[in-house]
């Protein structure tokens, strides 16, 4: 990751930090100019509010090509691509042991293709594709202490579509959603631990609807019911761990009939 780090920086910083090194040295008065319309022009160094320090080349107002950040420490902490004063290219971000945080390509000012996060260490927290600046095909998240994937889902103009997984912690499937354009649509499912159904519910318009089943751990049933337009309805049957009925109960409307 380090050594990949590197590379970026001599292929994106070197010619900017050598032209740096010699108009500061030799042709300062160059540095940091306004022309005559008060637009700035050339190469500049300014400091941030952050307390970073920023280099780049300035076109007409405009920040041009490739930009470095330092951090109030002199370490390099961003490395960003302009474009007539606008996003377009590569944007990473690296933290102060030299490790990547975030990589992004943007287009227009908007993220394009992959956007990837990183925790201490270079290890993933997300990876984002990107189209037009909405998330577009597969997002993936993982948990930060363990590196293990907590979420991979689908996207479609930047709204779930289709299958959407979770796991815990340890890598065990959680459960099991479906999405049509941002909600909820078929069904649904939960997961125990030891990867038996918990619960199965189903949607229609992102509203339960139909059977509803819960079950133990041991694959028992625990409840039977169903749903109407996201409501209780009906006979609701609840069950113990062997699988005897302990109650039943009747609602309509989401009301429990006494």
């Amino acid at each position: 990751m380090k050594k990949f780090i590197f590379l970026v920086v001599v292929f994106f910083c070197l010619p900017l930090m050598n032209y740096a090194q010699t108009n500061w040295s030799i042709l300062s008065d160059t540095i940091n100019t306004l022309d005559q319309h008060n637009l700035k022009q050339g190469f500049w160094v300014e400091d941030n509010v952050d307390k970073t320090s920023s280099r780049g080349n300035y076109n007409n107002g405009k920040k041009e090509g490739s930009w470095i950040v330092y951090n109030n420490y002199g370490v390099l902490k961003k490395i960003e691509t302009y474009r007539n004063g606008i996003r377009n290219g590569l944007f990473i971000n690296i933290d102060k042991r030299g490790y990547f945080e975030a990589e992004e390509y943007f287009k227009n000012d908007e993220l394009e293709g992959w956007s990837r996060h990183y925790s201490f260490g270079g290890r993933p927290t997300s990876e984002i594709f990107y189209i037009n600046g909405k998330i577009e095909g597969l997002k993936k998240i993982y948990y930060q202490e363990s590196g293990k994937l907590q979420e991979e889902s689908y996207y479609k103009n930047g709204k779930k579509n289709g299958l959407s997984k979770w796991y815990d912690n340890q890598g065990k499937r959680i459960a099991e959603y479906y999405y049509v354009n941002g909600e909820f649509e078929g069904e649904q499912r939960t997961f125990y631990s030891n990867d038996t159904v918990q619960s199965i519910e189903i949607y229609s318009g992102n509203k339960r609807t139909g059977e509803y089943k819960e079950f133990f751990s041991n694959g028992k049933f625990k409840v039977l019911g169903k749903y109407e337009n996201d409501t209780k309805e009906g006979r609701w049957i609840f069950y113990d761990e062997t699988g005897d009925v302990i109650d039943i109960k009747k609602y309509k409307d989401g009301e429990e009939k006494l």
